[in-house]
């Protein structure tokens, strides 16, 4: 009985085919929305994690402020690498936004006031030249490792190294010598490494910005197993400097990957929430649709009742019709969700990660919006009176 009910429900869908498209749209735009979101939302959030994770896991943001006790400096900074039994690489980090000039060519971007630690951390590799190094951080020299697309954009097809730039920034300038040329990376973490320079910070703290505070740097553990004790011990140097635990924050990789995934995951239900709402809209698409066919097959269900179906016979039937609608619709959905979220992806440089889950739960919940929408004119047509449906024109 069942697979004869499959068969005519096919059957009387297929008879109006319009009215059977566009009652599915409304679900198949719901199913594909809720899909490239949060296909799109995994991938950026994905890309993000493995950012931070190929930096390693016992790597630590630090961020200080003066206080009316004391503030931190380069000299606490070296003093903190002479006496640390569990951290190394530690490095000051001073960023801010100028203008490098070399001829008639100019760009503005992102520089770096940091050490060779900071190289270390975040394994940056030249293509050309070399990077910073000790005698350049000691010295305070006027040199400077630029990224691929400055060294693009100030000097075309010649050969950076060795050539002078200078940086213009607070009606100052100062001119540096290219060492350097970075490998072509992209982006890591919250660095664009091909379109930022990099200074020695006493180079910057002598000639440019007379800096005498570090606000923040960058430590990390010897190996992931020493973690706490690094903690630890950068707790309590920084306690002994500037005496108020108000005054500074330590974050950890895991603790930036539960900050991450946490708003990320709040962004991906407000927005799979919002795309859900044409789930809704759809199937009460659907409901419409199946009241009408009600109505038109009045006669047909009165026949039926006369020559011995049940209630629960008619009810199955339409609630079988609009079951295969949406799983239809969810179907499409799917492939169209998958097909647009790829094409959406190049153009904003973000690669679509499909969780199973996510697809099923897509799919499943477009077969429930089927069952619920499609109960109550279901049910409307169980209750027909066989005797008046017959005499209905």
């Amino acid at each position: 009985m069942i697979y004869e009910m499959f068969k005519e429900a096919i059957r009387s869908l297929m008879h109006n085919k319009m009215r059977s498209f566009l009652s599915m749209l409304g679900i198949v735009i719901g199913v594909m929305a809720v899909i490239i979101v949060l296909s799109l939302g995994n991938g950026a959030t994905y890309s993000v994690k493995s950012e931070i994770e190929s930096i390693g896991s016992n790597v630590f943001f630090v961020m200080a402020k003066r206080t009316k006790y004391g503030k931190l400096t380069l000299d606490d900074i070296e003093e903190m690498k002479r006496q640390a039994m569990y951290l190394t690489d530690i490095t000051p980090s001073f960023s801010s936004n100028g203008n490098f000039k070399y001829a008639e060519n100019t760009i503005s971007t992102q520089f770096y006031a940091t050490n060779p630690d900071f190289i270390n951390i975040f394994g940056l590799k030249v293509e050309s030249g070399r990077l910073i190094n000790e005698l350049d951080f000691e010295g305070g020299l006027k040199v400077a490792v630029i990224g691929s697309y400055v060294a693009e954009e100030l000097f075309g097809e010649e050969d950076p190294l060795g050539k002078e730039i200078k940086l213009y920034i607070n009606n100052r300038f100062l001119p540096l010598k290219v060492v350097g040329v970075l490998e072509e990376t992209g982006s890591k973490l919250f660095l664009n490494v091909d379109n930022v320079v990099f200074i020695p910070f006493t180079t910057v703290e002598q000639r440019l910005l007379k800096l005498d505070t570090v606000n923040q740097f960058f430590a990390k553990a010897k190996n992931s197993e020493v973690v706490e004790q690094a903690k630890d011990e950068l707790e309590i140097f920084l306690f002994s400097r500037l005496k108020d635990e108000d005054s500074y924050k330590i974050l950890s990789q895991d603790e930036i990957l539960d900050t991450i995934n946490q708003v990320t995951g709040m962004l991906n239900l407000v927005l799979g929430a919002i795309a859900g709402i044409s789930l809704l809209v759809g199937g009460i698409g659907i409901m419409n649709i199946m009241l009408v066919s009600v109505t038109e097959r009045t006669r047909e269900i009165g026949i039926k009742k006369a020559i011995g179906a049940k209630n629960s016979n008619i009810m199955l039937q339409f609630l079988i019709e609009s079951s295969i609608l949406t799983v239809s619709a969810g179907i499409i959905g799917v492939i169209m969700g998958t097909v647009f979220s790829n094409f959406i992806g190049k153009f904003i440089n973000v690669t679509p990660h499909f969780r199973v889950d996510q697809i099923i739960l897509s799919f499943v919940i477009s077969g429930l919006i089927g069952l619920f929408f499609g109960i109550y004119p279901a049910i409307k047509a169980s209750k027909l009176n066989p005797v008046d449906a017959l005499r209905y024109e």
